[in-house]
């Protein structure tokens, strides 16, 4: 998103162009507003663009303590895009977190 960034506020690009193009492309989908970068989705109001640290965050809290319902991990990916927030390895965490989490180790079936 650093990339996307810098080209929305300063309107910088990439040196390299390949990584260049791949801006150019998925800028349009991106908007900067009061400091606070956004992710324009299709249906849904603008998505609030966090780091993956605040993502992780995120998506502990509506895993365990929010809904606590231990949800799969495309679900998870689901309930945090409904809740606003993107970031791009979203669908990543959200399979590594279910995978990795300590109820569904004890209680999943054998």
């Amino acid at each position: 998103m650093d990339p996307i960034r810098a080209y929305l506020t300063n309107g910088t690009w990439p040196t390299d162009a390949n990584e260049a193009d791949r801006v150019k492309n998925r800028a349009n989908w991106f908007v900067f507003y009061d400091v606070i970068l956004y992710k324009r989705s299709y249906a849904r109001p603008l998505l609030h663009c966090v780091a993956p640290e605040m993502g992780q965050k995120v998506l502990e809290q509506l895993h365990e303590e929010i809904c606590n319902s231990h949800i799969s991990g495309h679900a998870l990916a689901v309930a945090a895009i409904r809740t606003g927030y993107y970031w791009p390895s979203l669908r990543e965490d959200t399979k590594s977190l279910v995978r990795n989490c300590d109820k569904r180790l004890k209680f999943a079936p054998v």
